[in-house]
């Protein structure tokens, strides 16, 4: 009995010693550093899963608190607790801005634009000359902080990105899309909000855990105000899947 004679490419996949893996990337802080496992190596990396949870405010029937007709532009006005109202500020990783969820020019609660340093280059072919922050990286769809919102299945097909090299430590930057300065729109995560000093507010419990309400109630009470930014990030996920090169 004779065996097939292999071609070039069966040849090289016999020989293969990298399989792809999936990386998955839970990001819980701005700017958190991840460490690879393997070589330093060229990759095909596929964008299989994403999303993007904020803490929001469901309201009644989940489906967020309208303000009014004539302003339809913000879905979800995040107006039941006084944290979010019109005006109100905190300051995350000595940066301040403010509570509310919004859906503007400026800043679009909706999206968050992810960079990532060690795994993707600078290598935008278009960006806007008039708006430095309009250089995008990966775009995901946020929930603005409602269940129904979320979007287990995205994207539909995997975003390729050929030939990306790499790095053992990754860093993940994350902003929010808009036309405002970068720095106004920098993704305010929960963890980091705790960190953040502020006399006001007692934002971890003895755990150490993030204290939402004042009483720890989980909201239970119709007194009890989360303590917590609506617009703030619970985490984003990422899953990729990665395919080392064995050639360039």
């Amino acid at each position: 009995m004779s065996n097939a004679v292999l071609n070039p490419m069966g040849v090289a996949q016999r020989y293969q010693t990298h399989r792809s893996k999936l990386m998955t990337l839970w990001v819980t802080r701005q700017g958190q550093e991840f460490v690879t496992s393997g070589d330093l190596q060229f990759s095909d990396v596929e964008l299989v899963n994403a999303s993007v949870e904020l803490v929001g405010e469901p309201g009644i029937g989940n489906v967020g608190h309208v303000a009014s007709a004539t302003t339809p532009h913000r879905a979800t006005m995040n107006l039941l607790h006084a944290v979010n109202e019109v005006g109100v500020t905190s300051k995350v990783n000595g940066i301040e801005g403010g509570n509310r969820v919004l859906q503007k020019v400026n800043i679009n609660h909706g999206h968050l634009n992810i960079t990532i340093e060690g795994m993707m280059q600078g290598d935008q072919f278009r960006s806007d000359a008039q708006q430095e922050g309009n250089n995008l990286q990966i775009v995901v769809p946020t929930d603005l902080g409602l269940s129904r919102n979320r979007i287990t299945t995205w994207p539909v097909t995997p975003l390729l990105m050929e030939k990306v090299e790499l790095q053992q430590q990754i860093k993940v930057h994350c902003h929010f899309a808009g036309t405002s300065p970068a720095n106004n729109r920098v993704g305010r995560f929960v963890e980091d909000w705790a960190d953040s000093p502020q006399a006001s507010t007692v934002k971890r419990n003895t755990s150490g855990l993030v204290r939402y309400f004042v009483n720890n109630d989980e909201g239970q009470s119709s007194s009890q105000e989360c303590q917590v930014p609506s617009n703030c990030i619970e985490h984003v996920k990422l899953v990729f899947k990665v395919i080392p090169r064995t050639d360039l």
